[in-house]
């Protein structure tokens, strides 16, 4: 019920199932210390041990793919509670980004790094003051890592990665060239974030004043004043 809704791209998908799922687990107590007896019929909060579970077992992609599943449910129903958990208490991030930056063999990068940019572009249509990008903008680890984690993401989307790719044109092979990084988009309204489930009707968050003058510049570039002065600047170089 986390991931009832799999169309992306449709935007009056309905997602009350999927909030009331992540409701009701956030209703249960979360796991004691290993030092401590639980009773064995007793129901525990299972994000913590879904969150491990990615890190104890990386080469595991079938749960890796439904992890991030789950993670862009939380994004979709912007969950905070979910996500405070998730992300600060069982310190996901900072474990991703460990991850992801070590050097040595790492078979589940690829999904940790879908799941970082998952944050990255929902923080990107949410207030300031929202948990997560509020949180993003003051954890250290995040900002000295995320210019690393669009680096990456845009060496991922170069075609043929980075190399000319052949292309064939009646009967005979020319090259297409190398795309330059500065013309891939990465961002919200972008193909690669919609690919992710974040589709072209998320936009990115503007505060009143942001959409005040988005409109009024709109406004004024076609307002009908200017229309007239250009009529009659074109009428007077006719009559020339």
């Amino acid at each position: 019920d986390i991931v009832s809704f799999e169309d992306h791209n449709d935007d009056k998908v309905d997602r009350t199932a999927a909030k009331s799922v992540l409701e009701a687990l956030m209703e249960l107590p979360a796991p004691l210390p290993k030092d401590d007896v639980v009773d064995p019929g007793t129901l525990l909060n299972p994000w913590p041990g879904l969150c491990n579970l990615l890190f104890d077992y990386p080469e595991n992609s079938l749960y890796g793919v439904q992890f991030f599943r789950m993670l862009h449910a939380l994004c979709m129903t912007d969950h905070e509670k979910t996500m405070k958990l998730v992300i600060q208490k069982c310190k996901f991030l900072s474990r991703a980004i460990k991850e992801c930056k070590d050097q040595s063999s790492c078979s589940n990068r690829g999904v940790l790094l879908r799941c970082l940019n998952a944050l990255r572009l929902h923080s990107q249509s949410v207030a300031p003051h929202s948990f997560l990008r509020h949180y993003l903008d003051s954890h250290d680890g995040w900002k000295a890592f995320e210019d690393d984690l669009k680096k990456m993401t845009l060496e991922q989307q170069l075609p043929g990665g980075g190399i000319a790719v052949p292309k064939v044109v009646n009967n005979q092979i020319s090259s297409t060239g190398v795309v330059p990084v500065t013309e891939l988009d990465i961002d919200l309204g972008s193909p690669y974030a919609a690919d992710l489930g974040f589709p072209a009707s998320i936009k990115p968050y503007m505060d009143m004043k942001e959409e005040f003058e988005v409109v009024l510049t709109a406004a004024t570039s076609t307002s009908p004043s200017k229309k007239k002065k250009k009529n009659r600047n074109n009428k007077k170089k006719k009559k020339k």
